[in-house]
Order: structure tokens, then sequence, then C-alpha cells
């Protein structure tokens, strides 16, 4: 299926120097324009649609583990073998609650946990800044949400799925509102504003 009207605003992030710029431009049968241009992320931070980092899956430390608190049934501080850190309450020895993890590749959340995994709300900040605030669901972003991008300030509103890499929604750019959507990893919006930015939130 084509997206026809919209326009690649937010690459797919990558570790890779920037290599180079396409664009390309096609008509459908009518008349219509659709622009895409890719480029791949340098150094420079360029906004794209980040990944949450996976939940840490053993409990085994040597030296580390519960280093404060009750981390069975209560409140504690854990350090996992990976070197994330939570902060918050557990029930018979998983993370269940309201807490604060500290990835140990600089990413935050502070959310809710249920069995151990994100669940509910919940705000989730990428070492670049960025930042995800709304629902989890079995560990990944999906519901109502919000994404920020730190470098443009740009604010992302809409309905995620699959750990964000779908999604659909709308900016606000100036005064007005352009439609959006998220597919894998890569926003695009439209060219043409919401006549009627009322209805971007039913």
């Amino acid at each position: 299926m084509r997206i026809t009207g919209y326009v690649l605003v937010a690459p797919l992030f990558s570790a890779a120097l920037l290599i180079g710029c396409q664009s390309s431009q096609t008509q459908d049968g009518n008349g219509s324009s659709e622009t895409s241009t890719e480029r791949s992320t340098d150094q420079s931070g360029e906004p794209g649609i980040e990944k949450t980092q996976q939940e840490p899956q053993t409990r085994k430390i040597q030296g580390q583990g519960c280093i404060g608190g009750n981390c069975d049934t209560g409140t504690g501080t854990f350090i996992y073998e990976s070197g994330d850190r939570y902060t918050g309450p557990f029930e018979k020895g998983q993370r269940e609650g309201t807490g604060v993890m500290e990835y140990a590749n600089g990413d935050r959340y502070e959310g809710e946990y249920h069995a151990d995994i994100r669940q509910g709300n919940g705000t989730y900040i990428f070492r670049n800044k960025d930042v995800y605030a709304g629902r989890f669901n079995a560990g990944g972003r999906e519901g109502k949400g919000a994404y920020t991008f730190a470098e443009t300030g740009e604010v992302f509103e809409g309905e995620f799925a699959e750990d964000g890499q779908k999604a659909n929604g709308f900016i606000k750019r100036g005064d007005n509102y352009y439609l959006c959507k998220i597919t894998d990893s890569k926003l695009f919006c439209t060219t043409t504003p919401v006549k009627d930015p009322g209805k971007l939130r039913q």
C-alpha cells in the first residue's frame, strides 16, 4: 500500500555516519505527488524514533544484586548483571508498582511495572534526550503517547504499537497541525496542515 501525500521527516535511528541523501518524487493517476527523502543519521543527532532497551532477563549477580532495601517483597534497589539499576517496589522478587529503571546505556524509565515488565503509564527518557510519555504494554510502547524530539522540540502525539515502531497521530509546527504516521521507525507527515485541529485528539 502506498502512502500518498506524506513526506519523511525523521529517519530510523542508526549509529552510522551520514553517507548520503537520496530524494525521489512520483505522481499517481490523480496528479498528486509524494516526496520522500531518506538519510542516514549522523552524530549530530538528527531526530529519529528511538528503540527502548530490553528488560534484564537474569538476576544472577556476582557482587551486585540487591544493594539496599527489600528486593523480595518491599521497596529496594537492585543492580542487574547488565549494569541496569532498578529502584522501586518488588513483589515475590519481581518489579511490581511504580519504579525507576536506569539502564547502563544512559536510558531511563520512570513508570509502572507489572510481573517484572513495563506495564501501564510511564516515561522513557533516551540518552539522546528524546522522551516518550504514555502507555506501555508487555514492555513496549503501545497505546496513547507522545514522543518529543530533543533536537527540534517537536512533539508527535498519537496511538503507538509495536514498541513505537508504528503509530498514527500528528505534530504541531507553529500554529499548524499535520497528520503523521510512524512506519518501521520512520516518521511521515502530510505536507498540508489539518483544517480542523479539534478532530486530532478524538
